[in-house]
C-alpha cells in the first residue's frame, strides 16, 4: 500500500480508479477508530498509521519507517517483545491475537490486547500486516496510575520526613535522585541548585544517585567534581529554568548540545559526548524545581527512551513539591541560624534584657538580667511589678507609678530613665532603664537595664573632686585678685566690683549660667597683667607720658600670657585679652572691631568703664554713676555694644544696682 509521507494515509483519496477509491475509504474508516491502527511490512517497519497511532509518537515525529514495537510503545528496557502479533501472524498465515506489554500514558508498562491481520499481496509487493491495539486493559491502566501516584507520594513523604528530622541537604538530594531514577527507569537523575546570587547552577556530588555516580566515575576514571555552571554560558539550562513546565530534549545532537554546557569541567582523556554515548542517554527531561514564583534549581532526568507527556506532567508535579520542600528547608535552616545568632548576641550583652507580654509578665530574660537580679532560677513568669523597688523606685525616677508599666499601658517606647529594681535578696538596685514597644503577638515590650551603682559612686566622687577643684580655683582667683590690688591701693576692690556688675549684666541679658560664670571669673582677674607695670606709674597723680600709657596698655596681653601659662581655660584668657578692645577698632591691644570681640569681653568692657569712672583715681576725682551711664550711652554703637549698654543702664536705673553691694537697692 503506497502512502503519503506527509499525512501518513493512502494517496488518491479523491474519487478515481477503484483501487484508489478503496484505499481512501479504508484510510477514512481507520482514522475514525479510537484505537491505534498501523500497516506493518514484513520487515516489521511501519508503512502507514492512523491518527490514533500517530498520537503515540512523542514530539509529533513521523513514525513511517520506524520499528513497529517502538512506535506502539512495546519496546521495553530489554528490547522488542517476544510475543509479537505480526510474528504470530507470519507463522500461522491468519489473524493472530496476543497480550503484549505496552507503555501507558504515565510511561509505565502494562498489558494490552493486540491483533495482526495479513493484507492481500498484489503482484510482487512485499507482504503487509494490519496491526491494531484495541486498548490497554482498564484495570491495569488504573493500577498503573495508582502505582505512579503511590510512588510519588511515598517519595514526597520520605523527603518531608528526612527534612523534618533535620537530615543534611546532601542526604535529601541523594534520596531524590535515586528514587527518580527507579520510578522513571532513568539512567540518572541529577539535581542542580541555584547559588545565592542566582547566577550559577551548582551540581553537588550528592545530587547524583549513588549507582549512576559509580557508573560515571568508572567511565571518567576519577571522582566526579562538584560542578558550578554559569547560566550566562548555558542557554539550554537557562531556558529550562524559565520554562513554565518540563523541557524534553531528544536526539544525540540535542543531548550533546546540552552536555556541552558542562564543557568547562576538566575531564581527563575522555569527553562528555563519550560519557553520554557510553551511558546510552537518548533523552533528557529538564524540570524547574519550584512553582514558578520561587524556582530554586533544576531537575534533570536522562534515559535511553523518550518521555511521554504524562511522564513529563508527573515530573513537573514532583518537582514543584520537592522545590517547595527544599525552599522550606532552606528558610527553616536560615531561621534557625538567625535564631542561634540572635541568642548568642542576646547572651553576650552585658545589659539585662527582659521581654514582657501584654500583662507585664516576663517571658524572656537573658543571662545578664538573671545575674544582675541575682535570680537563682528562671525569671520567666515573674511580674515586672514584683521586680520594682516600690516607692523608692518611683521616687528615683520621679514618677507616681512604674514607668515601664505606664509604657506597657500606652504601648509606647520609653526613653532612658532612672529606676530601682529589687534583686532576689530584696536589695534595691538603681538602674538606667529603657523600653521598646514591639508588635509581636506574645511580646509587647523589651526592657533593657544596667546597674548604675558604680556609676553613681563614680559621679559622687567626681562631684566631690569638682567641688574641691572649684573651691581651689576660686581661692586662686581671689589670691590673684588680692595680689593685684595690693600693688595699687587706689584700685582696691575694683576687680570685685567689676565682677559683680559684669555678672549682673550677663544675667540681665539672659545668657546661660556657663557664660555668666565665665564673665564673673574673667572680671575678677581682668587686671592681673598690671603686675608688669611699675607701681610708680600706677599710682602717679599727674598725667602720664605717651611711653607710660603704652606700657599700661600692655597689661591685657601680659594678663593673657600669665593665664595661658598657668593653664586657665581659653575663654577666660581671651576675655582678659580683649576687655580693652572697642567696636570701632580704637581699643587695644589688637584693634579688633565688632563681633571679632567676644561677647564676654564686650560685657566686661562696659562694666570696667562704669566702675572705673565711678571710683576715685590719683589723677581725677570720681564721677557719679549717672555720669558714667551717660558716657557709655554716648559711646553705644561706637565703642560699646548697644545691647550690653542697654542691659547695664536698665540694671542700674530700673533695678537700682549697687556696685558696693552687688544687690538691687530696696
Amino acid at each position: 500500500m503506497s502512502t503519503n509521507p506527509r499525512h501518513g494515509r493512502p494517496q488518491g483519496a479523491e474519487p478515481g480508479p477503484p483501487d484508489s477509491w478503496h484505499e481512501a475509504r479504508f484510510a477514512a474508516l481507520a482514522d475514525s477508530l479510537p484505537d491505534p491502527v498501523m500497516v506493518v511490512g514484513d520487515d516489521l517497519s511501519v508503512r502507514w498509521v492512523n491518527r490514533a497511532a500517530r498520537a503515540l509518537v512523542p514530539g509529533g515525529t513521523d513514525p513511517v519507517g520506524r520499528p513497529c514495537s517502538e512506535v506502539a510503545g512495546c519496546e521495553g528496557p530489554d528490547g522488542p517483545p517476544r510475543d509479537c502479533p505480526v510474528t504470530l501472524c507470519r507463522q500461522t498465515g491468519s489473524v493472530a491475537r496476543c497480550v503484549v506489554q505496552r507503555r501507558g500514558p504515565t510511561g509505565v508498562f502494562g498489558p494490552a490486547q493486540a491483533s495482526a491481520t495479513p493484507l492481500p499481496a498484489r503482484g510482487g509487493e512485499p507482504v503487509e500486516y494490519l496491526v491494531r491495539w484495541t486498548r490497554i486493559l482498564a484495570e491495569h491502566s488504573l493500577i498503573e496510575v495508582v502505582r505512579a501516584q503511590a510512588e510519588d507520594l511515598t517519595l514526597l513523604h520520605d523527603l518531608t520526613e528526612r527534612a523534618g528530622a533535620g537530615a543534611p541537604l546532601d542526604e535529601i538530594l541523594t534520596l531524590l535522585s535515586e528514587r527518580i531514577q527507579a520510578s522513571f527507569g532513568a539512567i540518572d537523575g541529577v539535581v542542580y541548585l541555584l547559588d545565592a546570587h542566582r547566577e550559577h547552577l551548582v551540581l553537588r556530588l550528592a545530587g547524583i544517585g549513588r549507582a549512576a555516580r559509580t557508573r560515571i566515575q568508572r567511565i571518567l576514571g576519577r571522582a566526579i567534581p562538584n560542578v558550578k555552571i554559569p547560566l550566562a554560558k548555558a542557554p539550554i539550562l537557562s531556558a529550562a529554568l524559565r520554562a513554565e513546565g518540563a523541557t524534553s530534549i531528544d536526539g544525540e545532537v540535542d543531548i550533546l548540545a546540552l552536555m556541552a554546557e558542562h564543557g568547562h569541567v576538566p575531564l581527563p582523556e575522555v569527553t562528555l559526548p563519550l560519557v553520554v554515548r557510553k551511558l546510552g542517554i537518548a533523552s533528557s527531561a529538564l524540570v524547574p524545581l519550584g512553582d514558578g514564583r520561587l524556582v530554586i534549581g533544576l531537575l534533570s532526568v536522562s534515559r535511553s527512551r523518550s518521555f511521554s507527556d504524562a511522564e513529563l506532567r508527573r515530573l513537573e508535579h514532583v518537582s514543584r513539591q520537592v522545590g517547595a520542600l527544599i525552599a522550606y528547608r532552606r528558610v527553616r535552616a536560615e531561621g534557625e541560624r538567625l535564631a542561634q545568632r540572635h541568642a548568642l548576641l542576646l547572651e553576650s550583652i552585658d545589659e539585662g534584657i527582659l521581654g514582657l507580654d501584654h500583662r507585664g509578665t516576663v517571658i524572656l530574660a537573658n543571662t545578664a538580667a538573671r545575674s544582675l537580679l541575682h535570680a537563682t532560677g528562671s525569671l520567666e513568669g515573674t511580674r515586672f511589678e514584683d521586680l520594682c523597688d516600690g516607692e523608692a523606685g518611683h521616687r528615683l525616677c520621679e514618677t507616681q507609678s512604674c514607668p515601664v508599666l505606664e509604657a506597657l499601658g500606652t504601648r509606647e517606647s520609653l526613653g532612658e530613665c532612672l529606676c530601682r529594681l529589687r534583686d532576689a535578696g530584696g536589695s534595691g538596685m538603681p538602674v538606667l532603664l529603657r523600653a521598646r514597644a514591639v508588635t509581636e503577638p506574645d511580646l509587647a515590650l523589651v526592657v533593657t537595664f544596667r546597674d548604675i551603682r558604680e556609676r553613681l559612686r563614680a559621679q559622687e566622687v567626681e562631684r566631690a573632686g569638682t567641688e574641691r577643684l572649684r573651691r581651689s580655683f576660686a581661692g586662686t582667683i581671689q589670691a590673684l585678685c588680692r595680689l593685684t590690688e595690693l600693688r595699687d591701693p587706689y584700685t582696691a576692690g575694683h576687680q570685685q566690683r567689676v565682677a559683680r556688675l559684669a555678672r549682673a549684666i550677663a544675667q540681665r541679658m539672659g545668657l546661660d549660667e556657663g557664660v555668666v560664670e565665665r564673665v564673673r571669673l574673667a572680671a575678677t582677674i581682668h587686671d592681673i597683667g598690671k603686675h608688669a607695670v611699675p607701681v610708680e606709674i600706677l599710682t602717679r597723680p599727674g598725667r602720664l607720658t605717651r611711653q607710660e600709657m603704652d606700657l599700661i596698655r600692655t597689661h591685657p596681653t601680659t594678663g593673657w600670657e600669665i593665664l595661658e601659662q598657668v593653664g586657665f581655660e581659653e575663654p577666660i584668657s581671651r576675655i582678659v585679652h580683649e576687655h580693652h578692645e572697642r567696636l570701632d577698632g580704637r581699643g587695644y591691644p589688637n584693634g579688633l572691631t565688632g563681633d571679632a570681640i567676644c561677647l564676654e569681653a564686650r560685657i566686661l568692657a562696659v562694666a570696667d568703664t562704669v566702675e572705673a569712672m565711678s571710683a576715685h583715681r590719683p589723677h581725677r576725682p570720681a564721677f557719679s554713676l549717672t555720669q558714667a551711664l551717660a558716657e557709655i550711652q554716648a559711646q553705644a554703637g561706637r565703642a560699646f555694644d548697644p545691647a550690653v549698654v542697654a542691659a547695664c543702664v536698665a540694671l542700674c536705673q530700673a533695678e537700682g544696682f549697687s556696685l558696693e553691694e552687688g544687690m538691687p537697692r530696696p
